[in-house]
């Protein structure tokens, strides 16, 4: 009859409601808290609590969350006091960033290295990073050792608006299975407890994933999709644009392992893992072999006295501990921690510190 909604028209428009209410209530949230003063704590902010509260530091890991699980039992067996540094994001100067606050923040004697192949995707300084403008890193002189940060009229323009994909990542791309930003604003108004997102030491926590797998209900195919990593923004899919190695990425991991060689601080730099699924579709495309094989080629040539390289294929990362198609949990944790303790003794026999 004209005039009366079908009940499969009703069905559709409370589909299509449900999916605007699931979309927009972050955003809702998130600017009902800015509305009032609130200001959700980054990544970063977070971190540097726990950096602050721990009293003694001597042993940093920096890099992307790919670094962000390794076990502490081997570095405490050393007598080590570890801190993982790492935050996520793809960016050669967010890493620069977290090495330069460890060391004016502590006494750093070792240094751990987590490097990605998806990492030398940028064009340009600073064009995928995420915290240059945080407080917590926004002294001159980290900066300064980072490169030249982007104008608003150049590296921002060109970019697509470096503002914008900060906002984007800091609220609602996904960490531990949900957007921080949501967590805290949900926590904030009282609506839900805030979950962990780091550990005392700095690792990931990664508690709603291990929940999710206790119950059975985590869907491994689905996380484990490359896909899902291989076509971001700052993925291996940008090197189809790029065709070559980030010559800004580049030139700023030589400046890190020359402070740390300068300063006589062993660094053991590890490439990061991926599931075999992952590698094998990185293997399956000449440009992204060839690139690879430059890259693994870079850092091997870093490798003196005071600095060692460590290639995937000589760590035991086993693929049943991955949840995703990068991130690990489980026994891969221990393996990892261990074969950087082994190096690192080593380094310590051969890059003599002078104090």
């Amino acid at each position: 009859m004209k005039g009366v909604d079908s009940p499969l028209s009703k069905s559709v428009s409370w589909r299509w409601a449900g999916i605007l209410i699931f979309v927009g209530l972050p955003w809702a949230l998130i600017y009902l808290l800015i509305a009032f003063g609130e200001k959700l704590p980054s990544e970063a902010t977070l971190k540097n609590a726990l950096f602050r509260s721990r009293h003694v530091v001597d042993t940093v890991a920096v890099g992307d969350s790919r670094v962000m699980r390794l076990s502490e039992e081997e570095f405490l067996a050393k007598g080590w006091a570890f801190f993982n540094m790492g935050l996520s994001g793809m960016s050669p100067e967010d890493v620069a960033l977290q090495l330069q606050y460890a060391f004016a923040g502590g006494a750093i004697r070792r240094v751990i290295l987590g490097v990605s192949f998806e990492n030398m995707t940028e064009r340009f300084p600073f064009e995928h990073s995420r915290y240059w403008k945080e407080p917590v890193f926004a002294s001159p002189e980290f900066v300064s050792f980072a490169g030249e940060p982007p104008t608003v009229t150049s590296g921002a323009a060109e970019g697509g608006g470096l503002w914008l994909r900060a906002l984007a990542h800091s609220y609602i791309l996904p960490f531990d299975g949900a957007a921080p930003g949501f967590h805290m604003a949900l926590a904030r108004l009282g609506i839900k407890s805030l979950p962990d997102v780091f550990l005392p030491n700095g690792n990931a926590a990664y508690a709603e994933v291990q929940k999710e797998i206790a119950r059975g209900a985590y869907d491994f195919r689905h996380k484990r999709d490359p896909a899902i990593y291989f076509s971001r923004p700052d993925g291996e899919a940008r090197y189809t644009q790029t065709r070559a190695l980030s010559k800004s990425g580049l030139a700023l991991y030589r400046k890190m392992f020359a402070f740390l060689s300068d300063s006589n601080i062993p660094c053991v730099a590890f490439e990061t893992g991926r599931t075999p699924e992952y590698q094998a579709l990185l293997d399956a495309n000449p440009l992204f072999k060839q690139l690879q094989s430059e890259w693994r080629d870079f850092f091997r040539a870093q490798r003196n006295i005071c600095v060692d390289f460590i290639e995937a294929s000589s760590i035991n990362y086993a693929a049943s501990d991955f949840f995703d198609a990068v991130h690990y949990i489980g026994q891969t944790e221990h393996r990892v921690a261990a074969r950087l303790v082994e190096s690192l003794t080593r380094l310590e026999t051969t890059c003599k510190r002078t104090d």
